[in-house]
């Protein structure tokens, strides 16, 4: 038994240092080129930029701001016609009324897009100056 196990161990070592020798083996500068490459490749991309919080969108601000007048004037228009009449709805005094509100809402909403805009102004002179 001790022949066979001597003659299993020199096969195996035999395969072993056969395995070792056929390997292809880098050059010492290799993983210093590998590295190289993928800084330059780094350095090379565009950088995305991260957002704490998610864009901006003016359209959310349009349409909650509009869409709140809307149901004022509905309100306000269901409730002139249905106490006085559909008569009510053309006279100077109604549609002034209606004016007013228009006028208001699109006023608030200059008012928060130019409170917008300088925010924004803002952010990006702070970020330019740091």
């Amino acid at each position: 038994m001790d022949i066979e196990d001597k003659n299993k161990f020199t096969e195996d070592e035999k395969m072993r240092r056969l395995l070792r020798t056929s390997k292809l083996r880098a050059s010492e500068n290799f993983s210093w080129r590998v590295m190289q490459q993928i800084e330059t490749e780094k350095a090379l991309t565009a950088r995305r930029r991260t957002s704490k919080r998610p864009g901006y969108n003016v359209f959310t601000d349009t349409r909650s701001i509009f869409g709140s007048m809307y149901a004022v004037l509905l309100a306000m228009v269901a409730l002139a016609y249905f106490e006085q009449g559909k008569e009510v709805l053309l006279t100077p005094d109604f549609l002034g009324k209606v004016l007013l509100v228009g006028v208001g809402f699109i006023a608030f909403w200059l008012l928060t897009r130019a409170e917008g805009r300088l925010r924004r102004k803002k952010n990006r002179r702070g970020l330019l100056h740091q």
